[in-house]
């Protein structure tokens, strides 16, 4: 009877295995990642403006160096702000190199914002070179298709325009952005002509309207964004100095003077876990962290009163609805985003009542759909929603609707006999209406960039400008 026995705790074993168990939850993004960090400092000069930029480089480390093991790393750019420098924003470069990032936060200039985004672009373009030079560190660490764009304040600004410019940037966080204006001597962005080219996702942190931000001016900017993926949070109670993550009180004290409000590391923790998800689910496609972003966590932070503001777009954009013959064509504009891995389509013969199951699942590269379980004469109702790897759903596209035309029905007829003079005539075949074809997205080149004026080394434009650090 051993055999029995055996045969018994084998089926067990396969039976419990089978179960369904609860995916883990993501690692809180707020909190330091698993890597150890490290950083050394670089000069480039960016061809295009004449810019001797100093940076510094931040990355996951292993015994002093860049840790190969998790090579090849996404890459992020980050602007700092106003008549500030690097040294103002070491947590939050520290903080995503401690997650996998590496991190270039170079020096940037205050009063030419045209030169500032240049000069930011170009950090990508070292990057790039970096990555493929033998006798540099960055060496193959450099993931070149996952590279974002963050920033705050003017520095939030810059990655607002970087982010509309440049197809390099796969995804964008801009912390409590402000637009230039006439008292810090820099050109204004003309967001509402360039920012509807931005196809990278982009989510836009801010604080509630004060002096340092313009009064939530970022709300106007984030509207005008074209990405099919956008979100604009708004941390509650929070100060603009809040976006600085630093050990230095002087830091803190001077940004506060000038802004006013005041600092609070449950803040700070707050927006570098939401910074950090963002790229982690944009860049790196984990799909956990949807939660974060659209699921319960960010339901618990609006509930709890952490968030005061939240609008999030993520929709598939371009849908409509063609009846061809006896079926109906579903069409939609692709997105080529890494997190979605597909689309589901969802039919309804009640306008804005849908079930919960799709009646398609179609891969990432689908643009359409033929349904072909229609009813000739009623009219279906229509929208889709991306997906990624795990199920997740994104929001439902604006809603369509097409009714499906009667099927042709052969028919026969007697035909008499014909005569040297007699004709007949032959009926034109039925044409068949063609779904409108969709236009692809375009993208807007980016201007010629002027020329840059000289600026003092960032350690000394630091110094001269300690007691304002992070003012816009």
């Amino acid at each position: 009877m051993r055999w029995l026995w055996m045969v018994g705790v084998v089926f067990l074993a396969l039976l419990m295995s089978s179960a369904s168990v609860p995916a883990m939850p993501a690692p809180d993004p707020g909190q330091p990642g698993p890597y150890p960090t490290g950083s050394f400092s670089i000069t480039t000069t960016n061809p295009d403006t004449g810019s001797t930029i100093e940076a510094v480089i931040h990355y996951p480390a292993s015994d002093g160096a860049i840790d190969p093991s998790g090579a090849p790393y996404a890459a992020v750019v980050f602007a700092h702000g106003f008549m500030a420098s690097p040294s103002s924003y070491p947590g939050n470069a520290e903080h995503l190199a401690s997650w996998g990032y590496i991190v270039a936060l170079p020096d940037l200039p205050d009063n030419a914002t045209e030169v500032r985004q240049s000069d930011a672009r170009h950090m990508f373009s070292y990057l790039e070179s970096a990555n493929g030079d033998a006798s540099s560190p960055l060496h193959g660490m450099v993931d070149l298709a996952r590279m974002g764009v963050t920033g705050h304040s003017l520095g939030g600004l810059s990655t607002m325009i970087v982010a509309a410019r440049d197809p390099r940037v796969r995804a964008a966080v801009a912390l409590d952005p402000t637009n230039a204006h006439t008292i810090i001597g820099a050109e204004p962005w003309d967001y509402a002509a360039e920012a509807p080219s931005t196809t990278a996702p982009l989510l836009v942190l801010g604080a509630p309207s004060q002096l340092c931000n313009a009064e939530a001016g970022y709300s106007a900017m984030c509207d005008s964004v074209g990405s099919a993926h956008r979100t604009k949070l708004v941390v509650a109670e929070a100060s603009h100095c809040d976006f600085m993550d630093t050990n230095s009180q002087l830091h803190i004290f001077g940004c506060t003077m000038f802004c006013g409000g005041s600092y609070d590391e449950a803040r700070v923790t707050l927006i570098e876990r939401y910074t950090t998800a963002w790229f982690n689910y944009y860049l790196r496609g984990e799909t956990g962290y949807y939660d974060y972003l659209y699921g319960p966590e960010v339901e618990e932070d609006v509930s709890e009163g952490r968030l005061s503001e939240r609008a999030t777009r993520s929709s598939t954009r371009g849908v409509s609805a063609v009846a061809e013959g006896a079926s109906i064509r579903v069409g939609w504009t692709p997105t080529d985003y890494p997190i979605i891995a597909g689309y589901n389509v969802y039919r309804s013969t009640t306008s804005g009542q849908y079930p919960a199951q799709p009646c398609a699942q179609l891969g990432r590269d689908s643009s359409s759909f033929l349904d072909t379980g229609v009813v000739a004469g009623e009219r279906y109702y229509y929208c889709v929603r991306s997906r990624d790897a795990a199920g997740n759903v994104h929001q439902a596209s604006s809603e369509v609707s097409a009714v499906a035309e009667q099927a042709a029905t052969p028919t026969t007829t007697s035909l008499p006999s014909a005569t040297p003079t007699e004709t007949e005539d032959i009926p034109a075949a039925p044409t068949i209406t063609q779904p409108p074809p969709i236009e692809p997205t375009t993208t807007a080149q980016p201007p010629e960039e002027p020329t840059a004026t000289p600026r003092p080394p960032f350690e000394e434009k630091s110094r001269a400008y300690l007691p304002l650090l992070g003012h816009e």
